[in-house]
């Protein structure tokens, strides 16, 4: 076997020099936006696996880019990964949790919580055949 390939991709403990684990969230990490993933008086079912590890799947998922199935064992099993952040992202809960982190630090950094002009690159907004060209649309 190649020594570039792992031998398991679920390692436990998949950590960066001085950073710990990858995507453990701190304490106060997860107090900012604990409320969002898991509110007040919430209906339904009661949870299986904690908010918190969920939220730590995702983001795991979000950093290394790899697919569902190759979550490590220490999360939940991916198919309950996927499931809960399909209802949150349908839900807004990602969206909402992002402004808020968004907004706290542009605070910190002694700015206005909410930006007051926006770039567009032109990577992004694609015109041509599927559609307007930028400029069409500005007009």
């Amino acid at each position: 076997m190649s020594p570039l390939v792992p031998a398991k991709v679920s390692q436990p403990g998949l950590s960066m020099p001085g950073k710990g684990t990858i995507v453990d969230l701190a304490d106060a990490e997860w107090e900012q936006v604990a409320d969002l993933f898991d509110p007040e008086g919430r209906r339904g079912a009661p949870e299986v696996y904690p908010r918190r590890t969920m939220v730590e799947a995702m983001l795991w998922m979000a950093r290394t880019g790899v697919q569902w199935r190759y979550l490590p064992e220490r999360f939940p099993p991916w198919t309950a990964v996927w499931s809960q952040w399909r209802r949150w992202r349908a839900n807004g809960v990602w969206a909402a949790s992002i402004g808020r982190l968004a907004r706290t630090i542009r605070v910190d950094k002694d700015r206005h919580p909410e930006p007051s002009m926006v770039m567009v690159d032109a990577q992004t907004a694609k015109g041509g055949r599927a559609g307007p060209t930028f400029w069409e649309c500005v007009r």
